[in-house]
């Protein structure tokens, strides 16, 4: 069946599948302070043909920050805290470049979250050794 719009791929099943997950952990980290953003990584097709590609491998299916007031040292600031959020649906794999990117965030002093059939976990290194400290509800 001809596409209405022949320059838009449809979507994988797994993407399909995903989705609700993702919605439902925007709902549940926005409930804890956190602000988050959709981040897309993929190919698609100008109405030309011509293929353009979006992202970078290995970010977080969502990415965003948690305001965090700071110590006394900086006088009550409220600072962002950068958070990334990778959403996995039923036996989803994180892949290595993931694993480096929320290691990375963490490594830096953000949240690194892995969500999975609407749980959260805080990221854990190859180790085992948790590296993002459980957030207050």
């Amino acid at each position: 069946m001809q596409s209405t719009y022949p320059w838009r791929s449809p979507p994988l099943p797994k993407q399909q599948k995903e989705t609700p997950v993702r919605q439902r952990a925007m709902v549940r980290f926005s409930r804890r302070g956190f602000v988050l953003f959709r981040y897309a990584v993929g190919l698609l097709f100008t109405r030309e043909g011509h293929p353009v590609k979006m992202g970078i491998p290995g970010v977080s299916d969502l990415v965003g920050y948690r305001l965090h007031v700071v110590t006394e040292s900086d006088i009550g600031r409220t600072l962002p805290v950068f958070a990334a959020v990778e959403v996995k649906q039923g036996g989803g794999r994180l892949r290595d470049e993931q694993k480096r990117f929320l290691q990375a965030v963490a490594d830096a002093g953000g949240e690194a979250w892995v969500t999975r059939d609407d749980a959260d976990f805080p990221y854990r290194d190859a180790r085992g050794v948790k590296v993002t400290p459980q957030c207050k509800t």
